[in-house]
């Protein structure tokens, strides 16, 4: 169960209930592209709010459907809504927008991204089990694959900000963060998109993730890249 409750910055957060959220995977964290943020002697976490997008014929953005984010971490952090291609029947690819205040800061607080999957085309049925981020207290990784109930061929997907005060107290020590996204099909990896720009430059846009042959994925996994000290 995801659970979000906090207060910062004098803005409350109602509690956010979700069944079935994975606390960590069990895969390991990849290690490319491994390099050093640019601002990474700055210690803070920046305000933020995370959207996807998926597409259809492999990665032609014609295809696409809008964005659906979260609302702003230090607001409510709440759950997207469902993003689908633009028939919302079976997207080919998917990518990320990392949308960071770096003016915005806010300390003290854990997170980590999570994924899932429904079918059912616009009607959003049998959605799969939350898959979430290891929490950037414990320096991010993989979500492992989020999916619909069959893990077959998912019509829409949607993501979400879960939130827990930072093991230890209010002193966070977190860097700087960015995401990256791919598609599985029948358990293989199709490639990693680019990391989005990192949180300390106000992050951006992946590009398009996919499984190996970019038609018709299974799900998707996120990787969240933490640089601490």
């Amino acid at each position: 169960m995801i659970h979000v409750s906090r207060c910062a910055l004098g803005l409350s957060l109602a509690g956010l209930a979700m069944l079935g959220c994975m606390a960590e995977s069990a895969d390991t964290a990849d290690t490319a592209e491994q390099d050093v943020a640019t601002t990474s002697d700055a210690i803070f976490t920046p305000n933020f709010r995370v959207g996807i997008q998926l597409t259809d014929h492999g990665r032609n953005s014609s295809y696409a459907g809008d964005f659906a984010y979260t609302a702003d971490w230090g607001s409510t952090g709440a759950e997207s809504d469902w993003a689908c291609d633009n028939n919302c029947w079976q997207p080919d690819a998917a990518r990320l927008d990392l949308d960071a205040f770096t003016n915005d800061l806010i300390s003290g607080w854990d997170f980590r991204i999570c994924l899932v999957g429904s079918d059912g085309k616009s009607a959003h049925t049998d959605p799969g089990v939350w898959k979430c981020t290891p929490w950037a207290s414990a320096g991010g990784g993989l979500s492992g694959i989020g999916t619909d109930a069959d893990a077959h061929d998912p019509d829409s997907y949607k993501v979400v900000i879960d939130s827990r005060l930072w093991p230890g107290g209010t002193d966070n020590r977190m860097a700087d963060f960015r995401l990256r996204i791919r598609g599985y099909d029948s358990g293989v990896a199709g490639p990693w998109s680019a990391y989005t720009p990192w949180a300390s430059q106000g992050g951006g846009m992946t590009d398009w993730g996919c499984d190996k042959n970019c038609f018709d994925p299974d799900g998707f996994e996120i990787d969240m890249n933490v640089q601490r000290h």
